[in-house]
């Protein structure tokens, strides 16, 4: 009877406020709302109850604006409720997510500490991961290297977590936990007295250990910090003989969509950039702690690393910044970059003398050649790549009857794939004030701690000028976690990203995609009588086009096939 009496005083209660609303707004709740009891005994007012209804729907159909800190207490009861959800479900008989889907979804709002009980269960289940799964899920998890900058207790616990969610997806995915020993490790820590999440390793300079040695010897360096801050201070954009924008992709059709334009760069004359031989012979250096990485030196000779940073700085770098979804919000800022199509010549020199040092099969596939896309990128201070893994790319190219840009330039019946990364250093003179890193412009590995769950070891790598870093990408088993780290205030650092093809056949879940075709069709535009805009159009099995961006062509070239494969992520 108290309870009985309990409830009507509530339902009294909810009523008068109901009435009291109705005068006061001039749409009235609906009265099958308002004479909810079940909502009155729980204490839950129609009026809060549609407001909440409104929120959700407004997030659902806006769901970035939850990378906002302003919600995290509503995603936290959001979760909550979603769990109660699928809960029912499953009592109802209905099949929920996959463990997959609920960790994508959980770190693309930031929830880390309820994906990381998922990412435990499934890497002790062994429950096999995808590398797409892989890719996002680091991407989600922001862990941004930020020099300078005094973390609360707060941010610095929301930060701990953020990297052992890293931690475990490298676990998870296999990445490299037994390839290196707890004594190894020992003898490599850096003595500091720092102990947490994250141990770090002492500096890996080849240039130290081949004074030691005394077997080989590096080229002489040549200084070209001048040279970028010149290139950095004028910003201009202008054309160089020889040298031609063979596409432009505005920024709302590049994939992800982006704030600023894309353009890819080709010459129309053999080897515009000169390649001399270095100084002394090219050699490799193995990684001390980490086997499938490995440091070419001699590649490159400074004069040719100048004339590229020459050629970037006329041509006018581009920034790169996203423009919607979780992106936004990282604290990560990306530098800014040129794409360059490396001739044919060049890019048979540089293969050639890289080759006697590089694996020469990969799953059955042969190394075959180098992808001409090359990313030129420029890093400046504030600007840090975060940890990430390198995506996999087909042979771009040009197609030899009509001019036009290929994204994947071999033929169906003989795809390439790419499984290395090959990271070209261009400087090494980054930071000579005061006030820089240890380390200025490392490329900072992470590998999950032998004996430590939720310990993440980061092993640093100093540039050095002409240079190429190998890597292994395009597998969940085995891709490196790496950041491109600070250069400091007063910092600049250039370097190229492009990649090693192997004969794809047989790669299974990463060989370039059949599903969707490229072709050229008349932009409309008027050209210069020699040269004229042509839209690149995906098209799927179905017929349904989309434009993906805009291409310079020559006059007579009709709808040609255009490659296929999305846009990857740079290094």
């Amino acid at each position: 009877m108290a309870k009985q009496n309990k409830n009507k005083a509530k339902a009294a209660k909810q009523k008068a406020y109901r009435l009291q609303a109705a005068a006061t707004f001039a749409s009235p709740l609906p009265a099958t709302a308002a004479q909810d009891g079940e909502d009155a005994e729980l204490g839950i007012d129609p009026e809060d109850l549609e407001i909440a209804v409104n929120v959700l729907s407004t997030l659902v159909d806006e769901p970035e604006a939850l990378t906002n800190q302003r919600y995290k207490k509503l995603k936290s009861a959001g979760w909550d409720l979603a769990k109660v959800l699928q809960e029912q479900g499953a009592a109802a008989g209905h099949a929920g997510v996959s463990i997959h889907s609920k960790i994508s979804h959980l770190l693309s709002l930031s929830l880390y500490r309820q994906a990381l009980v998922h990412l435990f269960d499934i890497y002790i289940n062994k429950t096999p991961t995808k590398l797409g799964s892989l890719q996002r899920w680091v991407r989600e998890c922001d862990a941004t290297s930020r020099p300078g900058k005094t973390l609360t207790a707060g941010e610095e616990e929301e930060r701990n977590i953020v990297l052992k969610c890293l931690d475990m997806v490298l676990r998870v995915c296999g990445g490299g936990e037994q390839s290196i020993s707890e004594k190894l490790v020992e003898d490599l820590e850096e003595k500091d007295g720092k102990k947490g999440v994250v141990r770090r390793m002492k500096v890996w300079n080849v240039r130290d250990e081949l004074d030691v040695s005394g077997a080989q010897k590096l080229q002489d360096e040549m200084p070209l910090w001048d040279l970028i801050q010149k290139g950095f201070e004028a910003d201009t954009k202008s054309t160089v003989p020889s040298f031609y924008a063979i596409q432009k992709t505005p920024g709302h059709l590049r994939r992800p969509p982006n704030v600023y334009d894309s353009t890819v760069f080709a010459s129309t004359t053999p080897s515009p950039i000169p390649f001399p031989v270095c100084a002394r012979p090219a050699f490799a250096v193995s990684h001390p702690a980490i086997p499938s990485l490995k440091m070419l030196a001699n590649i490159l000779p400074p004069s040719t690393c100048e004339r590229i940073i020459s050629t970037a700085n006329t041509l006018g770098w581009e920034a790169d910044q996203a423009a919607g979804g979780s992106a936004v919000d990282k604290t990560s800022v990306l530098a800014h970059n040129v794409v360059w199509l490396a001739d044919e010549d060049f890019v048979g020199e540089l293969f050639d003398r890289i080759k006697p040092f590089v694996q020469e099969q990969v799953g059955g596939g042969k190394v075959r050649a180098i992808n001409r896309r090359f990313r030129v990128y420029r890093y400046g201070p504030k600007q840090v790549y975060r940890p990430h893994i390198d995506g996999a790319w087909p042979a771009a190219g040009v197609d030899k009857d009509t001019g036009e840009y290929l994204h994947d330039s071999s033929p169906e019946n003989d795809p390439l794939w790419s499984r290395f990364t090959l990271l070209i250093y261009l400087n090494s003179d980054i930071n000579n004030t005061a006030a820089a890193p240890s380390v200025p412009g490392a490329t900072t590995f992470f590998l999950p701690s032998p004996d430590s769950i939720g310990t993440l070891l980061s092993f640093r790598i100093a540039p050095v000028q002409g240079a190429v870093l190998v890597f292994p990408h395009g597998d969940a088993r085995g891709s490196l976690l790496h950041e491109g780290s600070p250069v400091g205030d007063g910092g600049w650092k250039v370097v190229i990203r492009t990649d090693l093809l192997y004969e794809a056949e047989g790669f299974g879940e990463f060989a370039p995609g059949k599903s969707k075709k490229r072709k050229l069709v008349s932009g409309g535009g008027a050209g210069d009588g020699i040269t004229k805009i042509a839209k690149i159009v995906s098209e799927d099995a179905a017929g349904h086009a989309e434009q993906m961006g805009e291409v310079i062509v020559p006059v007579a070239v009709g709808a040609q096939h255009a490659g296929d494969g999305v846009e990857g992520i740079g290094g």
